[in-house]
């Protein structure tokens, strides 16, 4: 389940990217049609398609 959490990308460079936020190590992050979800939405991770 999506819950959403406010971030600031601190730092990107080529495909790594440093973020601020209340998230944990081994958090799973959207990166990719999270303008789709709302908060609560049930989502299914997948490999990010290159």
């Amino acid at each position: 389940m999506a819950h959403e959490v406010k971030v600031k990308v601190e730092e990107s460079q080529s495909d790594k990217s440093a973020v601020k936020a209340d998230i944990n190590q081994g958090d799973q992050i959207i990166i990719d049609g999270q303008l789709t979800i709302t908060d609560q939405s049930k989502v299914k991770a997948s490999e990010r398609q290159e």
